[in-house]
């Protein structure tokens, strides 16, 4: 999609294509999940009332001056699926029961069935703790994702700046192998760069602020102390050239971006669950689940694939929030089909969530797009094909950002021309 700018005047944009898999009446046009998530410029989609205030900082230096350290080996978190102990309890919302309407499900015309009074055997309590996690099978529309787990502590809000104006989205940490030098966020285009007619740059200033959902503050800031985990700084990102090059939305088959971050102690500023684990790594991959990608994904031999897309509306901030549907696809624009969830109300601030399949209730599950782009007028979310052998260009622009020098990059980023 088009780079997270505040929405002056839009220019006209072609109609939707005709294709024969496009419903008969034209859809509205395409419109970027982030294109107002500027929050002082739309008071009326973000009332100012409820928006944070920022402290005016200077951006810290974009390139720590120590090299990358060697991470301990006496990990006391025992990686990689050491999430802190100390989870704050406020969330959101509680897992349904099977009884939605809460009555009584005994017959009042027989007594009710005595409850035991002893406790439960170990056997039996063991037996519920190595319970194997469960697949999640249900359709959700927006609601707070219940389950916790791996992704929401590997999920943050990326929080990043243009002229020191604020922007927000979504990003996810992905399995890189093995690279202790970096950690590697996914998330889209437009959230890391911003196109316009003179060349677009990249953002001034980048955080990824993990499991934001249980902060002690109102809702995305800067103050880092208030978030569990605390604040990574962005040292750069990739995207696509045809990403800097074309105008929205013939450039969504490209609204991919991967975010870098450099592991050394001064990439962090921490957040209270340090307080009293001090003893946690600062290393961002050291403490949250890398999660997979699967650049094999082919929703032509696999249709119908039940998928869960996540993210950090602004709307609804700080709130993690999810949609899940069986996965179809659309034709955004006439050349080009995007994968497709035709029930999801998730806005502007979702963009850069993670699209999963086998999504499981600990959380798990394996990457297959991100969220870039939906209708402003009606439900649905689209997000850009991964599949390699089909032409996406995603695994290529992954491979380089695993190894690309720190110091080779300027101007905060590194546009990939040779995918």
């Amino acid at each position: 999609t088009s780079p997270p700018s505040p929405r002056p005047s839009p220019e006209p944009t072609p109609p939707p294509s005709s294709k024969p898999t496009s419903p008969p009446t034209p859809d509205p046009t395409p419109y970027p999940l982030d294109y107002v998530s500027q929050w002082t410029k739309h008071p009326t989609r973000y009332p100012t009332t409820e928006s944070p205030t920022f402290r005016p900082t200077s951006p810290p230096s974009r390139h720590p001056t120590l090299p990358p350290t060697n991470r301990p080996t006496d990990n006391p978190t025992n990686r990689p699926t050491n999430t802190p102990t100390n989870k704050p309890t406020n969330r959101p919302t509680k897992r349904p029961t099977n009884n939605p309407t809460h009555l009584p499900t005994n017959d009042p015309t027989k007594p009710p069935t005595p409850r035991p009074t002893s406790p439960p055997t170990p056997e039996a309590t063991e037996a519920v703790q190595q319970a194997p996690p469960q697949m999640l099978h249900q359709h959700v529309r927006d609601d707070p994702w219940e389950y916790g787990g791996k992704i929401q502590y590997s999920s943050g809000r990326v929080l990043f700046f243009f002229d020191g104006n604020p922007f927000v989205c979504t990003g996810t940490v992905v399995d890189d192998g093995d690279h202790p030098d970096r950690t590697l966020i996914l998330t889209a285009g437009h959230c890391a760069f911003k196109y316009d007619n003179q060349g677009g740059r990249f953002a001034d200033y980048a955080l990824f602020i993990p499991n934001q959902d249980e902060t002690r503050g109102r809702g995305t800031d800067e103050r880092c102390g208030n978030d569990p985990l605390g604040c990574w700084t962005l040292a750069f990102a990739l995207v696509d050239y045809n990403w800097t090059t074309r105008k929205f939305p013939s450039s969504v088959p490209w609204d991919y971006a991967i975010y870098v971050v450099q592991n050394v102690p001064e990439s962090h500023q921490p957040g209270f669950v340090y307080k009293e684990q001090p003893e946690l790594s600062t290393i961002l991959e050291d403490i949250v689940t890398k999660f997979p990608i699967d650049f094999t994904y082919n929703q032509k031999t696999a249709p119908a694939t039940h998928t869960h897309a996540l993210g950090y509306t602004f709307n609804k901030d700080p709130d993690f929030r999810y949609c899940a549907k069986d996965l179809t696809t659309k034709y955004g624009i006439s050349s080009y089909q995007n994968l497709w969830l035709g029930v999801c109300d998730m806005s502007g601030g979702s963009s850069g969530g993670v699209w999963m399949k086998d999504t499981k209730d600990d959380g798990s599950g394996t990457i297959i797009s991100v969220n870039s782009w939906g209708y402003s007028s009606s439900t649905g979310m689209a997000g850009p094909n991964f599949y390699t052998e089909g032409g996406a260009k995603v695994e290529c622009l992954f491979e380089k950002a695993k190894v690309i020098d720190f110091d080779d990059v300027e101007n905060g980023g590194v546009i990939v021309s040779d995918c």
